[in-house]
Parts: C-alpha cells; structure tokens; sequence
C-alpha cells in the first residue's frame, strides 16, 4: 500500500513539474512571436536623409519604404533581422531586439557607381547604349565663361558644331551650324527646345534665356533626332534645361564680370601733307584740273591754319 502511494506521488510531482515547464516554453514561444513596433530614420554618412530606402524582414514578405525625411515604420519580431538597402549604397542588415527607435546610415557604395544615364524621346537608356550622336557641354564652362548668349558657350567645345558670329551689334545672337549646311533655301539653324518646350517655334531667341539659369545642354547632332522631332531636328536639336527650385534655406547668388577692351593693331594715319599730296595726283591721272589743295571746302580753313587731325585718337596738330 506503501508503495502504491509513493509511486503515485512521484507521478503527480513529475506531472506539476512537466506542466510547468510547458507553461514556460509556451509564454517563451508567445513572447518570441509578438510583433514589435519599430520606426527609424535612414541617413547618409553626412547626416542627410535618405528617402526612399527599403527596409524589409528578412525571410518574409514585408517591406516598408523611407519617407521624404528618410522616416520609416515597420513590425518585427524580436530576434528577426532588418535589411536596409539603397541603390549606391552598401546593405546594412540590423537585428531586432529591444531597441524600437532605429538610426540607420548607409555608406556609399564606391564599388558599384552608377552609370550615366540618358534621356531619350521614349524613356532612358545607358549612355553607352545609345545609339545616337548625343553631346553635353559641360557645367563648368557654362557657369565660369562671361558670356550673354549659350552659344557662345558652346563655341569650340562640342565637336560637329560650329558657331559663328556675324554681327557686333548688341543684341546679336550667333549662328550655329551642326553638321554643316543642310538647306539652300530654308533655315540651317538647330531646333532649340527649352525645358521640353519649342524655343524656336515660339518666337522666342536663345538670347532671352540668361546663361546662369541653365543647368544643362544637350546637343543631339545626328539624324536619329528626326525619329523625336519629325522635320524639326533635322538641322540637329539643341536641349536646354533650366535650374530647378530646391528644398532649404533661401540661397542669393551674384555673378559679375569686368574687363577692359583696348585696340589690338591701331593703324596709323598719313599726315596732312600726304593727304594733300594723293588728291593732287588723283587729279593727275584722272585729267582734271586742281582748283584747290584739298577736294573739301569745309576743309580749307584747317589747311589754311596748318591744322590737321588725328582722328583714331581725335586730337588736334598744330603746323
């Protein structure tokens, strides 16, 4: 009877034992499984906002993106592991744990660049997948040359382009040939479009855009200019884009330029007696005969006085 109930109570303890053990993997279990409510900010090695960013569990399907801020917020469990990655950017993979208020900074990936990237009429392409003739001017000539029109920025820097000024006037803007003379009769110059907007079917002239505006310039020299513009580009197609607003602090800046013009050659002028001497055998040659020294009346006093004039540097001689 004695034994009975000994091995009876044995039981009953390793029963409450195993029950307790059970009711402490389960809570364990319950715990582990709980979602946790993260939120973190991305950043760059300098502080900026990253926005954008993926943030994903690993081994699951969920995956939130950073904000404009670089804000994000996402449910995890403990012990799961976040992904964060950005293109250009090296993957940082964080495990959850305790902490629900994340600052995460991706470091530049120096190792994968990104390639050049080129707009085209229908979509974008790798630079080294186009097959068109595709040419921009660089930034720092545009912005350092002290220059009113963008054509005078252009001259000598794109090859295929020659740009020619045919006036002094101010005001005048200069001719520019691509690909050389393409009519006889209609107009040579190239199809200007400014910020996807026709400068040359508009009547507007590359003179009414300031050179510190512009951002950009594309020059698309060869005929698959066409297959974007119809007729229009095929005397070659001039792309400009104009700087865009940005998000901070109001930003003033001044450009000013000053130079001194002097004459390179300046020619010198015959003197009086020379003067006098060629109209006397003007008249030689041609059989007339000299009523006076000088083919001018108005003339005659200066020549009575002995008075002559240097008229590059517009001051009187005496004798």
């Amino acid at each position: 009877m004695k034994r009975k109930l000994l091995a009876t109570s044995k039981c009953a303890v390793m029963f409450l034992f195993a029950l307790i053990l059970s009711l402490g993997k389960s809570n364990d279990s319950i715990a582990q499984t709980a979602q946790i409510s993260i939120s973190g900010k991305v950043k760059d090695t300098q502080g900026n906002p990253i926005p954008g960013a993926s943030i994903s569990v690993k081994g699951t399907t969920q995956v939130v993106a950073s904000d404009a801020n670089g804000n994000f917020k996402i449910s995890a469990q403990k012990g799961e592991s976040l992904v964060i990655t950005f293109v250009g950017y090296v993957t940082n993979t964080i495990l959850v744990a305790n902490d629900t208020q994340l600052s995460i900074i991706l470091a530049e990936d120096k190792d994968k660049n990104l390639q050049d990237v080129v707009v085209i009429g229908y979509g974008t392409q790798k630079r080294s997948d186009v097959t068109g003739s595709i040419v921009s001017v660089p930034k720092a000539r545009l912005s350092q040359l002290p220059v009113t029109n963008v054509l005078q920025s252009i001259e000598g820097a794109v090859a295929g382009v020659n740009v020619s000024t045919t006036s002094s006037v101010p005001g005048s803007q200069p001719n520019a040939l691509i690909r050389g003379q393409n009519s006889i009769s209609a107009t040579t110059g190239p199809y200007v479009v400014v910020d996807g907007v026709p400068l040359t079917k508009t009547g507007g002239s590359l003179n009414d855009i300031n050179p510190n505006d512009i951002a950009s310039v594309e020059v698309l020299k060869d005929a698959s200019a066409t297959a974007i513009y119809g007729t229009n580009g095929s005397n070659g197609v001039i792309l400009i884009t104009t700087k865009r607003g940005t998000t901070g602090k109001p930003v003033i800046r001044y450009s000013g330029y000053a130079g001194i013009d002097n004459i390179a050659h300046i020619l010198q002028p015959g003197s009086g007696a020379d003067y006098v001497q060629k109209y006397a055998d003007m008249l030689k040659q041609t059989g007339q005969v000299q009523q006076r020294p000088v083919p001018n009346i108005g003339e005659l006093p200066a020549y009575n006085a002995g008075t002559t004039t240097d008229w590059l540097k517009k001051q009187p001689n005496k004798g």
